[in-house]
């Protein structure tokens, strides 16, 4: 699918420092901001070691509500949104990346929300997988 962007995509596009800026700013309650930091700018070192698994599926978007800005991952064919916080980050990597919510909220926004959802349970995939094989087994 040509002229489509994947998140993956969008992550490179980004300046680090204003996505780090965006992501903390989601960590209001954060007890130590600074191992925060430090935490996420290894987590996207470990991500740019990841290779993205081509979902032509999936589709990540953004809205907005009166509590929050948040993210949602939509299937093909199917209307209802989705939560991908217990997703492989390969897979979610390569998903697509709403051109329309990239151009409302700025790719920096959008991929430090997009980022946070990912690492709701953990800043390493080994956290991640845990919670998915607690909760499905």
């Amino acid at each position: 699918m040509s002229g489509t962007l994947r998140i993956c995509d969008v992550l490179r596009q980004c300046r680090t420092d204003a996505l780090c800026s965006a992501f903390l700013a989601r960590c209001t309650n954060a007890p130590d901001p600074d191992g925060v930091q430090k935490a996420f700018h290894a987590f996207l070192h470990e991500l740019s070691l990841i290779t993205p698994q081509n979902t032509d599926s999936v589709t990540v978007a953004m809205a907005h509500t009166e509590q929050s800005d948040h993210v949602y991952a939509v299937h093909a064919g199917d209307p209802m949104r989705h939560g991908f916080e217990l997703v492989p980050w390969a897979e979610t990597l390569g998903y697509f990346a709403d051109r329309e919510s990239i151009a409302q909220f700025g790719p920096e926004y959008f991929t430090a929300a997009v980022l946070f959802e990912m690492t709701y349970f953990g800043f390493s995939e080994e956290a991640v997988r845990k919670k998915r094989q607690e909760w499905f087994g």
